[in-house]
């Protein structure tokens, strides 16, 4: 049975309010949020999240889903059935579909790079999943470079677990993504305060004509 755990970065009314509406009807949908926005392009949401999914016992495997992925019907079906037909490994890796060409790229585990993954693609044994992911955490936090933090995931759970023991599901894509948020990116490198603008129909239809991959 799935659970589906909504995680917000901060505190918001209106969000809550929303998705509690939907949980009152569905006991399997939570709604959680961190303690204040961080902005840090999802790596403390999807902690938090994982955390959670690890401590009250909700789900084997967590599946991370992001505002930016939109996943087509019968998804979770398709990654149930290629956990049972690879025998319930420790990672699966399942095509997403991104402009016209899917990812992960296709080829060995431990030849993939930057770019070449996102988080829509991973189905994690929930407390590996939560560890992780606090490993990325930390290593963002000293490092730098949230904006590649898909990657970073990979890559920890390559060195933990060994390229060998992660699979891939060979399938058509079981959803899209809109790929790497290009202006985040950039504002986050040179320094530029967070301004609100994307909240404005006028500022998105600029940035969709400027960077329209972002």
């Amino acid at each position: 049975m799935w659970r589906l755990v909504i995680v917000h970065d901060g505190q918001d009314a209106e969000t809550r309010g929303l998705v509690e509406g939907f949980a009152s009807e569905d006991r399997r949908i939570y709604f959680v949020n961190t303690d204040k926005r961080y902005k840090d392009f999802g790596i403390t949401p999807r902690l938090l999240g994982a955390k959670i999914i690890t401590s009250w016992d909700l789900a084997d495997y967590t599946v991370f889903w992001d505002d930016d992925n939109a996943f087509f019907p019968g998804a979770l079906t398709s990654i149930v059935h290629f956990l049972e037909y690879y025998g319930m490994p420790e990672v699966l890796l399942v095509p997403v579909r991104y402009q016209n060409s899917t990812r992960p790229h296709p080829g060995p585990v431990e030849h993939l790079r930057v770019g070449q993954v996102d988080m829509a693609n991973f189905v994690v044994r929930s407390p590996l999943a939560a560890r992780v992911y606090e490993e990325v955490w930390q290593r963002v936090r000293r490092d730098g470079r949230p904006y590649i933090q898909d990657f970073l995931f990979l890559d920890a759970l390559r060195r933990e677990l060994g390229p060998g023991h992660i699979r891939q599901a060979n399938c058509r894509p079981l959803g899209r993504y809109d790929g790497l948020r290009i202006l985040e990116a950039m504002r986050w490198k040179l320094g530029i305060p967070y301004l609100g603008l994307s909240r404005f129909p006028w500022f998105r239809r600029l940035r969709q004509r400027v960077f329209p991959r972002s």
